[in-house]
C-alpha cells in the first residue's frame, strides 16, 4: 500500500518478478539506506533504466516523499488536474511512472482505477470510470494501433514515456483520436520533467535544464537524494545534494519557443557510435527502422538494431529479430532496408534470438543484449 505520509518507514517498490537473489541485493541496499541516511520518509525504487553490466546491480533509486509530491504538484499545477478527473493505472507501481500516478491523484483528490494491460473493453472501463488521465508506454499504444481501438471521448491525455515512438505509429494513433503526449523523465527526477506535443520536449515550469558538451543536465525540486548499486562485491552510493544540477547521459539541443524553454532530444551518449569514421545515431537508424517495419505490418516489438564493436569498423550493425519471425524473412527486412541507408549505415548482420530482453516499460536492455549477441555470433548459426 503506497503511502505518502512524511515519517513511514522507508518503502521499497520492488517487482514481484524479480529472482530472490536480485530482491536479496535490493534489500541489502535498502539497508546500507536505513542506516546511512534515514530509515523513514523515503521511497526506494530500482531505476528503470537498461544499461547495467553483468557484474553489476539496478540502481535503487532513493526519492524523499516530498519530491515525489514536488513533481506530482508541478504536473497537477501545469496541466490543471481536479479530483473529479479520475486516472487509469495500467502500469506497474513499483516504476516511478506507476508511482507518480498515485501522488498525482493523491494531490488532487481523484480516483486511480487499476487493471492489468489488455485492449479488451478498455475503452469501456475508461468511460464507466470517468478516467481523463492515463499513461503508457509504446508497446501499449502498438497494441492500441494494431486492433483499431478508437479513443473514448472522455480521455483528456495520454501521456507515453519510456522509450520512442515511430513516427508511422504516431500517425496511426492519431488517426484513432488518442490524445498522446510524449514525455520526459526518469527514476532520478521522479518521473516526468518534460512533455512534447510537437517536435520538442517543453520543459514544466519550475525545472532548470542546461547543457555540458550537449549533455543535459537538471535541476528541480524533485531529484533523487541517492542512488545506490551493487557493483560485484562493492556497494556505490552517489549522493546528490540539495540545489545540486543532476548530469544525464542524453545529448539534447536546447531552445526557446513561444516564451517556453525546449529541448530536443538527440540520443544517449551510448547512441553515439562512428562505423568506418563516419559519425552515426543509432536512435535514427532505430526510428527508421521502426517506421519501415510499422509500415509492413510487422510488430517493431520484435525486431532491435544493435550495434557491436568491430575491429576494422569501429562498429557494425546487427538486426536481432524474435525466432518467431526466422533469418529468411529478417534477411529480407536488412535488404529493404539498406537499399535505402548510406554505405556506413547498412546493417551488416542478423541475428535470431529467442527474446529480445527488455524491461518492464519495455526499454531495450543493452548490455543483456549484447551479451546474448556475442554468444550467438560466436556459434556462428546466424547470418
Amino acid at each position: 500500500m503506497i503511502d505518502f505520509s512524511p515519517n513511514q518507514p522507508n518503502q521499497l517498490l520492488l517487482n514481484p518478478r524479480l529472482s530472490i537473489a536480485e530482491k536479496n541485493i535490493l534489500n541489502e541496499l535498502k539497508h546500507v539506506f536505513d542506516k546511512k541516511y534515514s530509515d523513514s520518509g523515503y521511497f526506494l525504487i530500482a531505476s528503470s533504466g537498461s544499461s547495467q553490466k553483468s557484474d553489476e546491480s539496478v540502481k535503487l533509486i532513493a526519492l524523499h516523499v516530498d519530491k515525489i509530491l514536488n513533481s506530482a504538484r508541478r504536473f497537477n499545477q501545469y496541466f490543471i488536474t481536479s479530483g473529479d478527473e479520475h486516472w487509469g493505472l495500467v502500469l506497474p507501481e513499483f516504476h516511478v511512472a506507476g508511482l507518480s500516478i498515485r501522488a498525482r491523484a493523491f494531490l488532487s483528490g481523484a480516483k486511480v482505477f487499476e487493471r492489468e494491460w489488455k485492449t479488451d473493453q478498455l475503452t469501456d472501463w475508461i468511460e464507466e470510470n470517468k478516467i481523463c488521465y492515463i499513461s503508457m508506454v509504446p508497446a501499449q499504444i502498438y497494441d492500441l494501433a494494431q486492433k483499431q481501438i478508437r479513443a473514448p471521448k472522455r480521455l483528456k491525455k495520454v501521456f507515453v514515456g519510456a522509450s520512442h515512438l515511430a513516427t508511422n505509429l504516431q500517425a496511426q494513433i492519431l488517426k484513432l483520436n488518442w490524445p498522446f503526449v510524449e514525455t520526459y523523465g526518469m527514476t532520478e527526477t521522479s518521473s516526468m520533467i518534460a512533455f512534447k506535443e510537437n517536435s520538442y520536449f517543453t520543459v514544466l515550469p519550475g525545472v532548470e535544464i542546461k547543457t555540458n558538451l550537449d549533455l543535459l543536465a537538471i535541476r528541480c525540486n524533485s531529484l533523487m537524494s541517492a542512488s545506490l548499486q551493487k557493483s560485484a562485491d562493492q556497494i556505490i552510493i552517489n549522493e546528490l545534494q540539495e540545489n545540486s544540477w543532476f548530469q544525464t547521459n542524453d545529448h539534447v539541443e536546447i531552445l526557446r519557443s513561444n516564451d517556453e524553454l525546449c529541448f530536443r532530444f538527440l540520443g544517449r551518449s551510448s547512441d553515439y557510435i562512428k562505423i568506418l569514421g563516419e559519425g552515426v545515431s543509432l536512435v535514427e537508424l532505430r526510428s527508421r527502422f521502426a517506421d519501415l517495419m510499422f509500415s509492413k505490418n510487422q510488430n517493431v516489438f520484435q525486431f532491435e538494431l544493435s550495434a557491436l564493436n568491430d575491429d576494422r569498423a569501429g562498429f557494425k550493425l546487427v538486426l536481432v529479430v524474435e525466432n518467431a519471425l526466422g533469418l529468411a524473412q529478417a534477411k529480407s527486412l536488412m535488404e529493404l532496408f539498406n537499399s535505402s541507408c548510406r554505405p556506413y549505415e547498412k546493417i551488416q548482420q542478423c541475428v535470431v534470438v529467442g527474446q529480445i530482453p527488455r524491461t518492464d516499460l519495455g526499454k531495450l536492455k543493452t548490455e543483456e543484449l549484447n551479451h546474448i549477441l556475442i554468444e550467438e555470433l560466436s556459434k556462428g548459426s546466424n547470418g
